[in-house]
């Protein structure tokens, strides 16, 4: 608020005690004119001078220290306030497509974490010192110029396909090669010389017919039925696919 040096005077003539808080707040501008700095007057006596000089017709304007950016009164900091909000939705606005490049990218698999995050912004600083607006092609130079260095997520491995089970002529499912001693005391006749068959195939030879030795008559089928895979191994090696599928035909337990 500015005054002249005869208000001021008028001032202290009418209320010498609104005078006393007001004047540690006035200082001289020149041409007899005196600036109340009105931030260093509590509200109470910044409300009674602004009654004494609307009571007096005296006309006062802010002075320019009195408002501005720096300024403690309400009406200031609320225009402050209000400033920096619409300035900050704007900025958000104007990053709005830029993030959304972002989040495709996380979508297809880039990780959101503290170490992509630090290595963005370096990149920003290096290449773009000072902007605040991020845009979608500055997302996109910034993931190509980083792709091998930036944390992606690792892709779940394919399932296993299931196993295919083959079916018998005689309607049944083979035995697996590493079926258990419950498994081929179980079995059929017909699975029990398929998995015999096929365990000879997977040999890595094999031997003529002469070489093998005769199965004695004390292996019976009941034994054959009810050995481990390995047993069973063993006797084809030593008796032969034919020697066996025969015992395995027979009626004799």
């Amino acid at each position: 608020m500015k005054l002249t040096t005869y208000q001021l005077g008028a001032l202290r003539k009418a209320d010498a005690t609104l005078y006393a808080f007001v004047l540690p707040a006035a200082h001289g501008v020149g041409n007899d004119q005196v600036e109340i700095d009105l931030t260093k007057v509590d509200k109470l006596h910044c409300k009674l001078l602004e009654n004494w000089a609307q009571e007096n017709n005296i006309q006062t304007e802010p002075s320019q220290s009195q408002h501005g950016k720096y300024c403690g009164c309400e009406d200031c900091f609320n225009k402050h306030v209000a400033s920096e909000s619409a300035a900050q939705k704007e900025v958000e606005k104007q990053n709005a497509p830029g993030k959304a490049r972002l989040l495709e990218y996380i979508k297809q698999g880039l990780l959101d974490d503290l170490f992509n995050r630090n290595v963005f912004m370096t990149f920003l600083d290096e290449k773009f010192s000072g902007i605040q607006v991020i845009r979608p092609d500055l997302v996109d130079a910034f993931v190509a110029a980083k792709k091998q260095e930036l944390h992606w997520k690792v892709p779940e491995p394919a399932p296993s396909p299931e196993p295919v089970v083959r079916t018998l002529a005689s309607g049944e499912p083979e035995l697996p090669l590493d079926a258990g001693e419950l498994m081929m005391h179980r079995a059929s006749k017909a699975q029990l010389q398929d998995l015999s068959r096929r365990l000879g195939e997977g040999a890595s030879h094999q031997k003529a017919a002469f070489a093998f030795q005769p199965m004695p008559p004390e292996i019976t089928r009941k034994i054959l039925v009810n050995c481990s895979r390995e047993k069973l191994e063993q006797y084809r090696r030593i008796y032969g696919n034919s020697a066996i599928d025969a015992r395995l035909q027979s009626q004799v337990m």
